[in-house]
């Protein structure tokens, strides 16, 4: 099972996934939705330490966040931004 690395700024808003993040690093996901009040940001990788292309951020406007960066293209790859489904 993958394991999740976190930039932690003091936890807060919605949790929001970004798929199709291609090669970002957790501080550049964690600066991409800083305009959005972001509070934490994840890569998931897998066991060992790639990125499986998808990661997750805390936002406090997570609306704005959405219908600004869904569909985005960065870094060449077109994101999906979407508010994150709970753990099951």
């Amino acid at each position: 099972m993958g394991s999740r690395h976190l930039v932690d700024e003091g936890r807060s808003g919605t949790r929001v996934f970004v798929g199709n993040l291609g090669a970002m690093s957790e501080r550049e996901l964690s600066d991409l939705f800083q305009p959005y009040s972001c509070t934490a940001a994840a890569i998931v990788v897998d066991p060992t330490g790639r990125s499986r292309g998808f990661g997750f951020v805390e936002v406090d406007d997570s609306t704005r966040a959405i219908l600004d960066l869904d569909g985005q293209t960065i870094n060449g790859r077109r994101l999906h931004v979407a508010v994150a489904k709970p753990r099951r």
